[in-house]
């Protein structure tokens, strides 16, 4: 049986989520600077009204900040922030692969790739156009930020 999962790109490299986890896709609008957060927040973002905490994708993932601004093409997921029902937070992205479906049983185990650095959000691994794409777990990922292993 598939699924329908939402494919992205954060640090040059190819993710994909389940929909259920996205609220919504949306252009990155500016962020108002926020004192003392983490590294990996970009700052607080206007989302219909309700203030939307954004974070880096790539640092999330343990990756470094671009030094370039977001392209064109970059976008922030919306997703519902785990252990707090409603609250919404987003995380920008450097690009919308599209959505595409995928067996979850055809996912090889995040053990294929032992040893590389890969963030403990990543639940399993699978091959598309010849390259790997990671599935993220997008409630540990905002859970536990930068955390590879």
């Amino acid at each position: 049986m598939t699924e329908r999962r939402l494919h992205f790109s954060s640090a040059d490299r190819v993710y994909a989520s389940g929909l259920p986890a996205v609220v919504e896709v949306v252009k990155p609008e500016p962020c108002a600077w926020i004192p003392n957060a983490p590294a990996a927040v970009l700052g607080l973002m206007n989302f219909r009204g309700r203030v939307l905490p954004v974070a880096d994708g790539a640092l999330l993932l343990g990756f470094p900040a671009s030094a370039d601004p977001p392209g064109d093409e970059a976008r922030v997921l919306v997703v519902e922030h785990p252990g707090m029902p409603g609250a919404l937070a987003g995380i920008l992205v450097e690009r919308i692969l599209g959505i595409r479906p995928v067996d979850p049983a055809g996912l090889g185990p995040r053990d294929a790739m032992a040893g590389r650095g890969l963030h403990a959000a990543v639940a399993g691994i699978a091959h598309a156009d010849g390259r790997s794409v990671m599935h993220l777990d997008l409630a540990i990922l905002l859970g536990r930020p930068g955390e590879v292993q």
